[in-house]
């Protein structure tokens, strides 16, 4: 996390480094080009898609999966209706699951989720309405799009197992991280633990991808505006490291915690063959949420 606050505070001495130019436009009193600073945030529901997971029969990855993401921004209006932004963000990504290891009732279910934070900079076109015979207008119409790249700063898997016996369920947790995959019972005490054969955080660095949105901006005083924008984020890299390599809890035999897998959380059975070679798909962040923002024009007059 203090990693992440540095990013950002990098983040912010960039968005910063413009020089201050007058904001009017014409004779209006009212700014329509010029440079605004503000803070955002927002909520989304996030995933990750892998075809694997959503064709699986066992396993079921959750649609909804709300969490939330902050942070500064920086639009520079170059004329009335066109400008080029920037956003330094911490942003919450991953995806949740449930399924059971087969079709019967008395089988043992699982449920897990998939955590990522990331350091989050998009750079954005801005597209606004703008009428020049009404420039005083008080809402304007916003859309945007442009490319990110994330910075990973934490990831880790969790996930329960519940057994059914007799009367009660036995529960067992696992969480998966860059210290190893630890296994506790339901009273919370560890019952297994092993640590990774090749050190290394368990996804990816690095995500890249694309933001798009579109909103409204209202003009509460004369420098200021709040904005209220739709926004998806779609990545274009695998986030899953596919390369980390763990000992079985049970066995204490080496896999490859991804590569080694069907679907999320289930292994490879000798029932796929003898011939079966490793292609798990790449997995890839979505989400598709809202975002609030309020910003100020900052200039001369």
């Amino acid at each position: 996390m203090k990693k992440g606050l540095l990013v950002l505070i990098a983040s912010v001495c960039f968005l910063t480094s413009d020089a201050q130019f007058n904001y009017g436009y014409k004779n209006d009193d009212v700014p329509v080009v010029g440079t605004q600073y503000g803070v955002v945030g927002g909520g989304h529901s996030a995933g990750i898609y892998n075809r694997d997971d959503m064709e699986s029969t066992q396993l079921s990855p959750e649609i909804m999966n709300f969490t939330y993401f902050g942070g500064v921004e920086r639009i520079r209006w170059y004329t009335p209706w066109f400008g080029l932004g920037q956003q330094a963000l911490l942003w919450n990504a991953g995806a949740k699951y449930t399924g059971r290891f087969d079709t019967t009732e008395s089988s043992p279910t699982l449920t897990g989720a998939t955590r990522l934070t990331y350091a989050k900079m998009p750079v954005l076109f801005w597209f606004k309405s703008f009428n020049r015979y009404n420039p005083e207008r008080r809402l304007r119409v916003n859309t945007f799009f442009g490319p990110y790249i994330a910075l990973l700063l934490e990831a880790e898997e969790d996930y329960r197992i519940m057994v059914p016996s007799g009367d009660t369920t036995i529960n067992t947790d696992f969480t998966f991280n860059g210290s190893g995959l630890r296994a506790t019972d339901q009273d919370g005490n560890e019952v297994a633990s092993s640590s990774l054969i090749n050190p290394g955080p368990v996804a990816n660095i690095i995500d890249w991808g694309f933001t798009m949105g579109a909103g409204i901006e209202m003009r509460l005083w004369r420098k200021t505006v709040v904005g209220l924008t739709l926004r998806a984020d779609l990545g274009m890299t695998d986030v899953e490291r596919k390369g980390v390599r763990v000992n079985d809890l049970a066995t204490g035999v080496e896999y490859n915690y991804y590569q080694d897998i069907s679907a999320k959380y289930f292994n490879l059975t000798s029932a796929v063959g003898p011939n079966y070679e490793q292609n798990r798909p790449v997995s890839r962040n979505y989400s598709f949420g809202a975002q609030l923002s309020i910003r100020k024009y900052f200039g001369v007059d």
